[in-house]
């Protein structure tokens, strides 16, 4: 792991429904061309998530409050839909804190099915929203310690899961299939 770029990852796995915190990785690069507001907490880094970050607001009522909560946060976050490797579905990094904000980055694979991308991004918004309400938490190794109090360690210290986002998710793919709005 490069000491400039020291980010932490929450990854879901499809294959366990879980997502996890997993140490290291390349920070990824929007988009050259692709504008953004300059305001929004969550931001799109691609087409691919802008299109994904408003049709999972609109399709789930849990996104939405997931991206109003932080709206009224210092969190950053910024969501790009990629390839994943190793098969996971989802991951959040963190990258790093200003004097006035914390960065994350969340990355959904591009090869999930549309509905499951929308569950995925809500899974690692609610750790987003773990993180938002732990003010203390400003870098990977912060991060490290409010997964370890709030949640539960696989992978040999390296990976972590919460309930919470567990259940958010689940709660994402059932607005979902049901067309809640």
């Amino acid at each position: 792991m490069a000491a400039a770029h020291g980010a932490a990852q929450l990854v879901g796995a499809a294959a366990l429904g879980t997502g996890l915190l997993l140490l290291g990785g390349a920070q990824p690069q929007a988009q050259p061309g692709f504008e953004q507001a300059a305001t929004a907490h969550v931001r799109s880094m691609n087409p691919a998530a802008q299109t994904l970050i408003a049709r999972a607001c609109a399709a789930s009522p849990t996104v939405a409050s997931l991206v109003s909560t932080l709206e009224a946060s210092d969190v950053i976050v910024m969501v790009s839909v990629t390839f994943m490797n190793e098969g996971l579905a989802g991951d959040l990094r963190f990258l790093t804190a200003t004097r006035c904000a914390r960065i994350l980055c969340v990355r959904i694979d591009r090869l999930r099915p549309p509905t499951e991308q929308m569950s995925w991004l809500g899974h690692e918004l609610q750790h987003a929203v773990e993180v938002a309400g732990a003010p203390a938490v400003r870098s990977e190794a912060d991060l490290v310690t409010l997964m370890q109090r709030i949640g539960r360690s696989r992978g040999q210290g390296r990976l972590f899961e919460t309930d919470a986002a567990m259940a958010c998710g689940r709660q994402v793919a059932r607005e979902v299939a049901a067309g809640v709005r």
